[in-house]
């Protein structure tokens, strides 16, 4: 079973070479934990909120915050 989640927003001004180099990083991390579909949120423009569907957690893998 997927999720889906908010995983980053970038608020302009960041330079193209920035943008780009932080979202091909994020994609690669993405996609090594198990991210079934990454996509940019149109809606938010013009900032970038990158959503993700990513596996549910199983509880063995939560760590609590006490």
């Amino acid at each position: 079973m997927s999720s889906t989640r908010k995983i980053l927003t970038l608020h302009p001004p960041l330079g193209d070479s920035t943008i780009d180099a932080i979202l091909t990083s994020l994609e690669t991390a993405l996609v090594e934990s198990g991210a079934s579909r990454i996509w940019v949120e149109s809606e938010s423009y013009p900032d970038l909120t990158v959503m993700a569907e990513m596996p549910e957690l199983q509880p063995e893998h939560v760590e609590r915050i006490a």
